[in-house]
């Protein structure tokens, strides 16, 4: 058996928390009613939880550094006491070079390295293709939390859900 952790990563906006376009103010930090309960059950097995988020709004200079930190802050307060082992994202813009962008798997592939987890173990949870493709290309479990239906692509995910419980239902049922 790997000494090797298992993860869980989870996008931010539709999935843990309600979407507010280029978020730049704390206050407006609203989470998903049961999004603490899930992470807490997560957590309680043992996984080790991120948030892994794509913040453009830097990028296109429609939000500082300072003021997604401050909104990270809040989410975390939020679901104190449940712990996040990190809050990780990329400031990039879409039409900018990136290699922590999702898809891309920049950002996995750091949380790997600095805290030993099993890629083949874990999985990412997020509501839009990129996430999909993200934990794919990394060798995670895909799950897609959807609000509609998942696009065709050559990438499916492994697992749809339609709420955060039932993600972390089939997340607790895989051995």
């Amino acid at each position: 058996m790997s000494n090797l952790k298992r993860a869980v990563f989870l996008d931010r906006d539709d999935t843990v928390m309600v979407n507010v376009p280029y978020l730049n103010d704390a206050s407006q930090v609203v989470l998903f009613p049961e999004a603490k309960e899930q992470l807490a059950r997560l957590d309680a097995a043992g996984f080790l939880l991120f948030i892994v988020s794509n913040q453009s709004a830097i990028g296109r200079g429609l939000a500082t550094r300072e003021e997604v930190d401050a909104v990270m802050l809040e989410m975390a307060r939020q679901l104190f006491p449940v712990p996040l082992a990190e809050i990780c994202y990329s400031p990039d813009a879409p039409e900018q070079p990136s290699t922590t962008r999702k898809p891309e798997i920049g950002l996995l592939l750091q949380i790997r390295d600095k805290y030993g987890v099993d890629l083949s173990r874990s999985f990412m949870v997020g509501d839009k293709e990129c996430d999909v493709l993200c934990g794919k290309r990394a060798g995670c479990c895909s799950l897609w939390l959807h609000r509609d239906i998942f696009p065709k692509t050559e990438t499916p995910p492994d697992f749809a859900a339609s709420t955060l419980k039932e993600a972390a239902d089939y997340i607790l049922s895989q051995p």
